[in-house]
């Protein structure tokens, strides 16, 4: 069901998607679609209040998304920095870093296959810089995962399961080292506390007491990155 609010000039319209939960999520995909998830039976006018309450967030949000089509603006993000990019018709397909910049060898110069190289490679270099991360991460809070997966993860930064196996979206090649060590910590903590308790918590916040500033950057740039390729 679709829904509309008007603030001052700007309309925001959203679709409502009710569902076996206990919380209320607002997502904003790669479309730049409002999606709202609620356990049944919460009343349509609380939902237009949230929308409202969460507007400045929302605005923002779908502003970075414009923002975030980072080829087109000739530029890529790489640990939370920005790189200029380079490309150059060639015989080979080929992405690197040479000094501040990304250089992009393509066959073709369409801007969805330049995008696919870009993608491939944030993915191929993601497995080692997050693989590597994560266990030297582990080794220093002596935590141990039974497995760590570097996956493309849709709407998640990462999980952990009973198995004590820990999954990362290869996006956090984007952040900062910072965030993406919070990330990392947080999930191995869930290796000791499978819930989000104040034990849990507690836990994080002694492997990472700045958790919060990650937090804060996560929802203020989670959204771009991950609708972003």
């Amino acid at each position: 069901m679709k829904r509309k609010i008007v603030l001052k000039d700007i309309e925001i319209e959203y679709s409502i998607i009710f569902k076996n939960k206990k919380n209320i999520s607002i997502k904003i995909d790669n479309k730049m679609n409002i999606l709202v998830y609620s356990p049944k039976g919460i009343a349509y006018e609380y939902l237009d209040k949230l929308i409202i309450e969460k507007s400045k967030w929302i605005i923002k949000s779908m502003k970075n998304i414009e923002k975030g089509n980072l080829v087109e603006e000739d530029r890529v993000i790489l640990l939370g920095k920005y790189y200029e990019t380079i490309i150059k018709k060639s015989n080979i397909n080929r992405v690197f870093i040479e000094k501040d910049k990304v250089i992009i060898n393509t066959v073709s110069l369409e801007k969805t296959y330049t995008r696919k190289l870009i993608v491939d490679w944030y993915k191929k270099i993601a497995t080692d810089i997050i693989g590597t991360r994560a266990m030297e991460v582990s080794n220093k809070i002596s935590i141990k995962p039974s497995k760590i997966i570097i996956k493309n993860q849709k709407s998640i930064w990462g999980s952990c399961n009973s198995k004590k196996e820990i999954r990362l979206n290869w996006r956090l090649v984007l952040m900062p080292y910072a965030v993406m060590e919070y990330i990392i910590i947080h999930e191995l903590c869930h290796i000791k506390h499978m819930n989000h308790s104040k034990e849990f918590w507690s836990l994080v916040n002694y492997y990472c007491n700045d958790y919060k500033k990650s937090k804060i950057w996560l929802k203020e740039n989670g959204v771009m990155l991950m609708n972003l390729v």
